[in-house]
């Protein structure tokens, strides 16, 4: 009998043991799996940003220089798609949070391009930047696309950006339609006196 008894004694502690180890493995898994997912999470929409802003550059500049319409359907936005038209000095700019840090903070990351704001025409017009903050406990990126004015001899050249209806999509399923309006010449409107060819683009949030 006592034998049976600290054999069933043995079994309960053992029980209870495996279900202790259980829990541990349980939760360490919990502990470490969720912030690793959240992060893959925040990775996959940073890298879907960071495409959606290098295909619309691309379209951006073929309708400038080609003429005619293109467009992006269906681009889910995890945060807000914005144009800002300030006469020559236009940006679009896609903003979302993440919950933790994916891209060093407080500083601007060019993806293509660089700060300079008048290139020569060997260079590319378009300009692509990150920017990262922490915003109490999480943090907010910003890609924003902007167009250079591009020197070319006695001329130089510029992608002048509309908006057509809404400037400004929140969360969500959007289209992005961007079609040339016509170009205009402003005598000396440019670097240095020079003449300044304006290619209107209007990129239409919808």
């Amino acid at each position: 009998m006592q034998h049976r008894a600290t054999k069933g004694q043995s079994q309960l502690v053992t029980a209870v043991l495996l279900t202790g180890i259980l829990i541990v493995l349980v939760s360490g898994a919990y502990f470490w799996g969720v912030p690793l997912l959240e992060k893959q999470k925040d990775t996959v929409a940073l890298n879907n940003m960071e495409r959606f802003m290098n295909d619309l550059d691309d379209k951006i500049t073929r309708v400038a220089a080609s003429g005619g319409r293109e467009r992006i359907d269906n681009i889910n936005i995890p945060g807000e798609l914005k144009l800002v038209d300030n006469e020559f000095n236009d940006e679009i700019s896609v903003t979302f949070t993440t919950t933790g840090q994916i891209i060093a903070t407080d500083a601007n990351i060019y993806l293509s391009g660089d700060n300079r704001t008048i290139v020569p025409i060997t260079a590319s017009s378009g300009s692509l930047k990150a920017f990262s903050e922490n915003t109490g406990g999480k943090y907010s990126i910003a890609l924003t696309l902007k167009y250079r004015e591009v020197v070319a001899g006695d001329n130089s050249n510029l992608i002048n950006l509309k908006t057509g209806g809404r400037n400004t999509v929140g969360n969500g399923v959007h289209d992005v339609i961007v079609s040339n309006e016509g170009a205009e010449t402003l005598r000396g409107g440019g670097t240095d006196g020079r003449d300044l060819n304006v290619v209107n683009v209007v990129v239409r949030f919808e």
